[in-house]
């Protein structure tokens, strides 16, 4: 086999994401004591929270290799629904499957993928009995033996250890606030850059950070991709009149513009760059910019959509041209397509830039058909734009970890970039107006830490848009924390990625699969005959769910829910202090017992899910929490007057409209005792007074 020690540690940082972060490694076998110590050594570095050192431009995959996973994938995909990125066929000799039908069907997809056959074939010879201890094993000559050991020797040589007495560094300003839309009250507002530093402050993120002094960029920084036009008529906006700047702004679409909005966009670029100087030297392991106004959409020669200079993009070409580095990778996870910097790097192959954002065929902002999955680059660029575009709404953590896994990661691999960029913006967020996803502060947190696996470590995330103040706190603490090497509370199982989010995906992969040998994996695969309980078998094409039944009853009867809502302070060591003074309590009736509800059986009126349901206060219907499929989020979006609901798992109580958990212990605790009441067959236990 060829795997390197180095890449041990990139599939245990992987692994790390899961479970919490609780992970236990045990050694098994590994008989070539060199290469097995100091893979157990790189392994152990990760563990440790140290990044994962390089392992160069992953090859093609073997043929061997690709045969062997697609007829797993072919084998698990009827339980498993993040397994459905292939098409079928039963183009294949049943008599295969069966010893009584040998016959063939033709039933193919609609596409133009090759058809996989999935083969069962056993050449072994059973051992002896007993099996022998001497004699048996393969014995290396003295040549191969030194062979191995220069290659091993060569691999360490080029496995960088050194690690920066500096974790983590930030930048912001409290500057930046003073840009501001002084017309109307704007989603883009100074609060935003507030509410991430008081987050930070409260979890005990900020203190652990270095925090750079902000720096404001020069206008021969700004010209790295900005036309000097641009630059001009934005630094004009300081002394304009504010008729003549309303004039200005309108000129652009959805920019605002005030006497400080230059100088807080010089900030913002300055503070990027002062990061990238940071983590490039090797100062810092990684960094992080909580900087306004954000910057993806700016054009070379316009601003655009809140952003009026591309904070990313100047990052990436000042990465390139003064620390004259060669690969660059921007993840763009913003729910919007960050045009400007597509546009800033169309051509170039140094710089890779994937964005994952809302399509809807168009019809979402910037609504430009260049953010389609066609759209892949230009001349030595092409191949190194690639675009997942959502075509739907709602869209959560499944979706993009199922992006991730299908193509970033693939792709970022194979690349091999030196540094990466985040552009962050946190409007796909559940909670988000802008966005309507559903992406989770633990969602945000997965893709930091799949992303932390590569170019050494060696991560920028900068803030891009977020609307909603406390998911977008919450979730720039989570990956802030992530950065940190802290461990962190795992995206909950549920549904795999939805039908819409598949077909976007498998477009992505058509797309670029000639560019990347990675994406080898787009076959038909023929349906597959298994065994059921009774012992009974049947054809199978596909997963109608996430988790099988069997384990879905099992988690259900284990009532091992986490209570909903909660997702925006799980990051945090504390307790969640209930609002007490929610105004919407008004509209309550107390007296709930005259409502007929079995808590103990019952199920979201949607989708009949039974665990970590919420009964809506106002109309006593039981929907599922956002962990499931979200809807008493929906039925609150459809009829805000029902904005208050108590969970059915843990009793709290939760308002929409003021965004907390709330409590009044003259309405909420009666009714909180008719519901443990019904749940447990009998009132909940008297504070105990000794």
């Amino acid at each position: 086999m060829e795997v390197t020690p180095a890449c041990y540690a990139h599939l245990t940082s992987m692994l790390m994401s899961l479970a919490n972060g609780k992970i236990c490694v045990v050694l098994e076998g590994g008989y070539c004591l060199k290469s097995l110590s100091e893979g157990v050594a790189l392994t152990l570095r990760t563990l440790l929270g140290d990044p994962c050192p390089l392992i160069g431009s992953i090859a093609e995959p073997d043929a061997s290799a690709v045969e062997t996973i697609l007829n797993v994938i072919n084998a698990h995909r009827p339980f498993w629904k993040c397994l459905q990125f292939q098409g079928t066929t039963q183009s294949v000799d049943l008599d295969i499957y069966s010893d009584t039908v040998s016959k063939k069907v033709d039933i193919l997809e609609d596409n133009d993928w090759p058809n996989h056959k999935t083969t069962f074939e056993y050449v072994g010879v059973p051992p002896e009995e007993p099996f022998p201890l001497s004699g048996f094993y393969p014995v290396q000559s003295e040549a191969v033996k030194v062979e191995l050991a220069k290659r091993i020797d060569e691999l360490i040589s080029k496995t960088d250890l050194l690690f920066p007495t500096q974790r983590t560094c930030i930048a912001y300003d409290k500057r930046m606030a003073l840009h501001r839309n002084l017309q109307e009250i704007h989603p883009e507002k100074p609060e935003r850059l507030m509410a991430i530093v008081t987050r930070l402050e409260e979890a005990e993120l900020l203190q652990r950070c270095k925090l750079l002094e902000s720096r404001m960029s020069t206008e021969e920084e700004l010209a790295l991709i900005h036309r000097k036009e641009h630059v001009q008529e934005m630094k004009d906006t300081e002394t304009m009149k504010p008729r003549e700047m309303l004039k200005v702004a309108e000129k652009f679409r959805s920019i605002f513009l005030c006497h400080d909005s230059y100088r807080s966009s010089l900030l913002a670029v300055g503070s990027v760059l002062q990061i990238v100087d940071e983590v490039v030297s090797g100062r810092s392991q990684n960094g992080a910019a909580a900087v306004r106004p954000p910057g993806h959409h700016a054009e070379n020669d316009e601003a655009c959509g809140f952003c009026i200079f591309n904070n990313v993009a100047l990052a990436a070409k000042y990465a390139l041209d003064k620390h004259e580095l060669q690969r660059i990778l921007i993840l763009d996870w913003d729910v919007h397509h960050g045009n400007g910097i597509q546009n800033s790097f169309y051509d170039d192959p140094r710089v890779l830039y994937i964005s994952i954002h809302r399509y809807n065929n168009g019809g979402f902002f910037p609504s430009w058909k260049n953010a389609n999955y066609n759209y892949v680059g230009k001349g030595r660029g092409e191949g190194f734009n690639v675009n997942i575009p959502w075509n739907t709404v709602g869209l959560g953590d499944a979706d993009y970890l199922a992006a991730f896994t299908n193509i970033v990661l693939p792709i970022a691999y194979q690349f091999d970039p030196q540094l990466v960029l985040i552009s962050a913006g946190f409007d796909a967020a559940r909670g988000d107006f802008l966005g309507n996803c559903k992406v989770s502060p633990e969602g945000y947190a997965t893709m930091t830490q799949l992303l932390c696996g590569l170019a050494n470590g060696k991560v920028i995330l900068t803030l891009e848009g977020g609307y909603n103040l406390r998911a977008l706190s919450a979730s720039f603490a989570m990956c802030v924390k992530v950065l940190l090497g802290d461990s962190f509370v795992s995206p909950p199982p549920g549904p795999g990625p939805c039908d819409s989010a598949i077909q976007s995906i498998n477009n992505v992969i058509s797309a670029h699969k000639k560019f990347w040998s990675c994406l080898k994996y787009q076959v038909n695969l023929p349906a597959l005959k298994v065994e059921n309980e009774e012992g009974k078998s049947e054809l199978v094409q596909g997963a109608e769910g996430g988790i099988p039944s069997s384990l879905t009853e099992d988690f259900a009867q284990l009532n091992l829910t986490i209570s909903a809502e909660d997702e925006y302070d799980s990051f945090a060591a504390y307790a969640v202090i209930p609002k007490t003074d929610c105004p919407h309590l008004k509209f309550v009736d107390s007296l709930m017992k005259t409502f007929n509800l079995d808590v103990s059986t019952s199920k979201c009126s949607r989708c009949n899910e039974m665990q970590e349901n919420w009964i809506c206060i106002l109309c006593h219907e039981v929907y599922c929490g956002r962990y499931i499929n979200g809807h008493m989020l929906d039925h609150y979006e459809e009829n805000t007057a029902h904005c208050l609901a108590i969970s059915l798992s843990d009793l709290s109580s939760w308002c929409y409209v003021c965004d907390s958990y709330i409590h009044d212990e003259n309405i909420l605790t009666s009714i909180k005792e008719v519901l443990h009441e019904k749940k447990f067959g009998h009132p909940p236990p008297k504070p105990s007074l000794s």
